[in-house]
């Protein structure tokens, strides 16, 4: 099996831990413990060709410390601190076919990126470039490439009002001034 074009980077890896193989995670999920529920995973090796390799998930812990959590994993076939240094900084994935379903009305952020935003009253935004996280709600960055504009569009209930990812896009409630 090898991993699909769709493939969605979930962290990295950080630093090892200890001296049995056990590796720090920096974890992209919300709650960052959520990377834990996969029990195999891929993972971008160090050149040669920069690979996606195939890893099974053996133990996972998280620790609370004082300033931070910490999450650290147990990959199998990993048992020293020399072979968990080699995976020092590689990207940690999943297939998409991997994810979970979600409720209606919620989506991944992957699959708002690249729809074409316009609002009420048809006026065209431009694509969805990435998003950010605020900590009071995401943000949506809408490039225009004709204009050279660029947006930020708040993900609030009032103001995104329909999202279609058949027809990739999706409509706001957002002055076309802002």
């Amino acid at each position: 099996m090898s991993l699909s074009d769709n493939a969605l980077i979930l962290g990295k890896f950080a630093g090892h831990f200890g001296v049995k193989g056990w590796i720090k995670v920096v974890s992209y999920t919300r709650p960052v413990d959520e990377i834990f529920q996969y029990s195999t995973l891929w993972v971008k090796v160090s050149p040669p060709g920069r690979e996606w390799k195939e890893v099974k998930v053996e133990q996972t812990r998280s620790q609370d410390g004082s300033r931070n959590r910490r999450l650290v994993m147990k990959l199998q076939g990993i048992d020293s601190r020399e072979q968990a240094e080699s995976l020092i900084n590689c990207e940690i994935a999943v297939d998409d076919s991997q994810l979970a379903s979600l409720p209606a009305g919620e989506y991944y952020w992957k699959q708002l990126i690249g729809l074409r935003m316009s609002n009420l009253q048809g006026e065209n935004f431009g694509v969805i470039d990435h998003i950010l996280e605020t900590g009071a709600n995401d943000v949506l960055v809408v490039n225009d490439n004709e204009t050279k504009r660029e947006r930020l569009v708040p993900w609030i209930d009032d103001v995104v009002l329909e999202v279609d990812l058949e027809l990739m896009k999706i409509v706001v409630d957002w002055d076309s001034e802002f």
